[in-house]
């Protein structure tokens, strides 16, 4: 109908903007994207990104969502998700101290591996009420290592803020997180932090944000950006959640059932949805975290998805010159028979964060003939990928899954869709809106305007299937000795893991 509300949602991502306008029944009326780059550094473990370009990004993103149709007069929030484990120091006047460290920095490598040797698992658990595999991209790490080089910055700094959090403070002038993105550094039950933890730091916990429910209103838009955009001055905005939990409600809708999910992209997060608490799980790659109230995340982190099929696209010429990527591996995926003709590609470029914690993993290609053609390198490659998926599925501890919920920009390949289910077994599901993250902080939002009852029944009207990719039987058998292949290769290649 003419009149019928929408939400204006944000996923501020490591690249990009991505911007949604959805109506009550979940569907995108309007998206946009709007792309910001990271600093140009010599320093390979300097990755950072300017807070003012992400700004930029989000004014334009708004714009162009609010110029739609009539949508300025119609839009009842603004709801966010964006990156993790990205963050910056602001002083008392509001103003940066210094860029993004994003969660691609690794400057804090020495003070990860400190963090590991002086805290056991079982007591990081405890002070943090989540199990995380330490990493530079960590809050506390990050901390340690600017108070080791720039100790006057931390002097100087009222609080520690990710982007989601520098967002919702320039729409709103409010300074506030959710608990799920504070993890790494305030306890993910009770919202305290470790002074244990914090002294390791040397940094009083007065610097880390506080904290309110997802689906709160962080406060309502500032006259100034109200006026700019002709927007209502009265819109809520809503607190939001950090990427992966927005995209896991926007796949899942918080079911009351355990639910496997892939969200696939430059990374890949392959895990399980569990509608209830649990502590049980003990594998080291794997996170396993509070959600909301009463339910659980527990999943693996892949740097062996998107990374690699660019990495493959821009050092081959055959595929450079091939058309785009979805077209090179579609070719591949449909001509060059399963298994490669004998040839196997382990994807480690980057180190691998899961099925195996081990930064120092590389990559091979193995059983290489004269008869393999380039085609036969990219199926390998696109199968090496999914391999180490299976590896990451095979480990999760969720042994009665049917189905698996994807999302991302993989999905569009359909011959990978089924590549994935007759790996796995399982059923594979993709939705009709594939921008997870914004549907997620869509859902949110609705239950916080009293749309819906809850999220779960806010999941259930919004959240629909597209595709369904059933897994082939026949198939089963030689999968799983290809999987096997593939791990014994890597055990093989990197003895010490």
């Amino acid at each position: 109908m003419k009149n019928d509300p929408r939400i204006l949602c944000l996923d501020i991502g490591t690249s990009a903007c991505k911007g949604g306008l959805f109506d009550r029944a979940g569907n995108a009326v309007k998206t946009a994207r709007v792309s910001y780059p990271f600093l140009p550094s010599k320093d390979a473990s300097k990755v950072e990104q300017d807070p003012e370009a992400i700004w930029s990004a989000i004014e334009t993103t708004i714009q162009e969502l609010a110029s739609h149709h009539e949508s300025a007069s119609r839009i009842a929030a603004i709801s966010l998700s964006a990156q993790m484990s990205t963050h910056m120091l602001v002083d008392r006047q509001n103003a940066p101290l210094s860029h993004f460290l994003t969660w691609a920095d690794s400057r804090a490598e020495r003070e990860s591996v400190e963090f590991a040797s002086n805290f056991s698992p079982e007591l990081l658990i405890q002070e943090l009420g989540a199990k995380l595999p330490p990493a530079p991209s960590w809050p506390l790490p990050k901390l340690k290592w600017w108070m080791r080089h720039e100790p006057d910055l931390i002097e100087r700094a009222h609080y520690l803020v990710q982007p989601k959090d520098w967002i919702i403070w320039k729409l709103t002038g409010r300074w506030i997180s959710d608990l799920s993105s504070l993890r790494g550094i305030r306890h993910q039950k009770n919202g305290s932090c470790s002074q244990m933890l914090m002294d390791w730091c040397g940094v009083h916990p007065d610097i880390v944000l506080p904290y309110a429910k997802p689906h709160d209103i962080a406060g309502t838009l500032r006259p100034e950006w109200a006026k700019a955009w002709k927007l209502s001055a009265d819109i809520p905005v809503i607190v939001g959640l950090n990427d992966l939990a927005a995209a896991v409600i926007g796949v899942t809708g918080l079911t009351n059932h355990t639910t496997a999910f892939d969200i696939t992209g430059t990374s890949e997060q392959l895990g399980v949805y569990l509608p209830q608490p649990d502590v049980s799980f003990s594998t080291s790659a794997f996170s396993q975290i509070p959600l909301l109230d009463n339910h659980t995340l527990r999943y693996g982190v892949t740097s062996s998805s998107g990374s690699v099929l660019n990495w493959y696209q821009n050092q081959f010429s055959y595929a450079k010159t091939s058309g785009d990527w979805h077209q090179v591996f579609r070719e591949a995926l449909e001509t060059v028979p399963p298994g490669s003709d004998g040839l196997l590609f382990l994807p480690y470029l980057y180190g691998e964060r899961a099925p195996w914690f081990n930064p120092k993993a590389s990559g091979a290609f193995a059983g290489i003939h004269s008869r393999h053609t380039n085609r036969h390198f990219t199926r390998a490659v696109v199968e090496g990928i999914t391999y180490n998926l299976q590896a990451i599925y095979h480990r999760l501890g969720a042994e009665n899954i049917n189905e698996i919920h994807a999302i991302g920009g993989s999905t569009t390949s359909k011959a990978w869709n089924q590549l994935k289910a007759d790996v796995f077994q399982v059923r594979l599901m993709v939705p009709e809106c594939r921008e997870a993250g914004c549907l997620g902080a869509a859902i949110l939002a609705s239950h916080a305007l009293g749309w819906h009852g809850s999220i779960t029944e806010a999941g259930k009207a919004m959240i629909r299937t597209k595709d369904v990719y059933e897994p082939n039987a026949s198939m089963a058998d030689f999968y799983q000795e290809q999987c096997a292949r593939f791990e014994a290769l890597y055990h093989v290649l990197h003895p010490a893991e």
